[in-house]
């Protein structure tokens, strides 16, 4: 498919872009497996020989012809020094040429956990709201008396609050305080979160397929052998089929995740890690959806720019050449940091939608 990585260097004697050969490398399998499944189907069409060679010939040349778009697009999108050597221009030496993956590591399908959390929950016994819940606990409980390191404290469901700590120390430390104090004992449930699951979402998969059929894909044809807790979460609707949501056992999936494509019955499919993130498009803010939005300026109109962070317009009518994250601005106004604003809200560059995927990924078992 791709150039041997050797000939693949500019005249300095640089390797070309490791990622970016590897990511044409990924479109041209796809157009290749796709041939394949329409070299099936002719083959069992029923059609005379002399068609179905006029198919395969119909076939190759479609195929031809995406693998010389894409080498035109990239070359366009200065992602291919015109000064490489041996850049493989036609189809044949794409398809007789193997695939080699990047140097280094291999590529994960997930976000790079670099920062592990560690999570105490605090429910109320009565009914009140998270905002008193977190006035009780840090008018009960100063951190640095009692030398414990706090990352975050979130909001939850119930009127809880979540709170993050950088050690297992820490968050020991801190249920251990809580319970010296009996109005904190008397009135709050504290304990450690229950880790979730991990899962992946399958992309595509074809609506013929049952839960069933899936789940034994899935298990019987990967070489990991995904048996331990593999369950369907649930499925939705896709341009090309359905996407499932599966979950799995932690070493399970710290194997799957290194693969670029599952196999599932006639089909290799592409999957991701799903680590979900909620989002409110009225106020910007993460934990809630806009229908349980709890800002009374808000609730009622088009919400927050998620663009501009400014109100009165919706992300698609924004005329603003200059994005402005509100969650960064308003982190950098209460807290003084400097994070960059100049981007959605929406973008995964934000700093706080970061935090974000740092929490939710902090509530995921990956194993020790």
């Amino acid at each position: 498919m791709s150039a041997d990585r050797s000939t693949l260097q500019d005249k300095g004697g640089n390797d070309a872009p490791d990622d970016d050969t590897f990511e044409v490398s990924e479109i041209l399998q796809k157009a290749l497996d796709i041939e394949n499944e329409l070299q099936g189907c002719i083959a069992f069409s029923g059609a005379t020989k002399n068609k179905q060679d006029e198919m395969r010939s119909h076939v190759k040349r479609l195929i031809k012809l995406v693998m010389e778009q894409q080498v035109m697009i990239t070359h366009l999108m200065g992602r291919m020094s015109s000064s490489w050597e041996h850049v493989p221009t036609s189809y044949v030496e794409m398809i007789k040429t193997p695939v080699k993956a990047p140097r280094g590591p291999a590529r994960s399908r997930s976000r790079s956990r670099t920062r592990k959390l560690h999570n105490v929950l605090v429910i109320p016994k009565n009914e009140q709201s998270s905002v008193d819940t977190r006035k009780q606990i840090q008018s009960k409980v100063n951190p640095s008396r009692v030398n414990v390191k706090v990352n975050s404290l979130k909001n939850v469901n119930k009127g809880g609050i979540i709170i993050s700590t950088p050690t297992t120390q820490d968050s020991d430390k801190l249920i251990e305080e809580f319970g010296k104090i009996d109005e904190i004992k008397d009135n709050f449930g504290i304990r450690k979160p229950k880790l979730l699951d991990p899962s992946i979402i399958v992309f595509n998969v074809e609506e013929s397929v049952t839960k069933e059929e899936l789940l034994e894909g899935l298990r019987e044809q990967n070489e990991e052998r995904l048996i331990a807790n593999l369950q369907v979460r649930t499925s939705f609707k896709s341009r090309f089929g359905r996407n499932w949501i599966v979950s799995m056992d932690p070493t399970a999936l710290n194997e799957i995740i290194k693969k670029p494509k599952i196999n599932c019955n006639w089909n290799r499919l592409g999957f991701r890690e799903n680590v979900r993130i909620i989002q409110c498009l009225k106020c910007a803010k993460f934990g809630h959806f806009a229908v349980n939005c709890k800002n009374v300026e808000l609730k009622e109109g088009p919400g927050l720019c998620m663009k501009c962070g400014q109100k009165g317009h919706k992300e698609r009518e924004c005329v603003s050449e200059t994005p402005m994250c509100i969650n960064c601005h308003d982190h950098n106004v209460k807290f003084k940091t400097k994070h960059d604003t100049k981007h959605s809200a929406r973008d995964n560059i934000c700093k706080m939608r970061g935090k974000e995927l740092d929490f939710q990924t902090s509530r995921i078992n990956y194993g020790p």
